[in-house]
């Protein structure tokens, strides 16, 4: 559901969710899961991307897993008076099920302390079984390499998706 909320935006899950409760709350059947998606699609700001989320999400049985393959870093120095700027290429693999959009971030710091935290992202699209390569360029020495770092995406193996330098 929660991914849903990504897809929908919280404005319109939230009003199709009032409108869900709204028509069954009188109701003395109880509605299933076919049921909901059915209101809340009224309230999908692109109904064919709706549809395609819900038959991988909620009808099908996926679940993507992310693999790291030669990731690097290297310090492009900077020309004339600019920053200097960290290169991280590298190749990210679904060996799981499914297809999503996934943001790829290199990091320097802990995520969830307000303290000395940094990323640079980039955004990869694989289904099951697909690869690509990406590069990511930041003003900062990246510690590491991750897959979702919002934590957004279900995913299997959310611990083995990052890549240390």
């Amino acid at each position: 559901m929660w991914m849903l909320q990504q897809e929908m935006g919280r404005d319109n899950i939230l009003a199709g969710l009032r409108a869900f409760i709204g028509k069954y709350n009188p109701d003395p059947d109880f509605p299933v899961l076919q049921d909901m998606l059915a209101v809340l699609r009224g309230f999908a700001p692109d109904t064919a991307a709706f549809e395609a989320f819900t038959d991988q999400w909620f009808h099908d049985v996926v679940v993507p897993e992310y693999e790291f393959e030669d990731v690097t870093k290297t310090l492009e120095p900077a020309a004339g008076t600019g920053a200097d700027t960290w290169v991280v290429p590298g190749t990210i693999q679904n060996v799981g099920s499914g297809e999503v959009t996934v943001e790829v971030a290199a990091t320097a710091g802990e995520r969830w302390s307000a303290e000395g935290y940094r990323d640079a992202r980039t955004e990869v699209a694989l289904g099951a079984g697909e690869s690509a390569e990406f590069e990511i360029r930041a003003g900062f020495e990246p510690e590491r390499v991750l897959v979702d770092p919002d934590v957004l995406v279900l995913q299997l193996n959310r611990d083995d998706a990052v890549s240390d330098f």
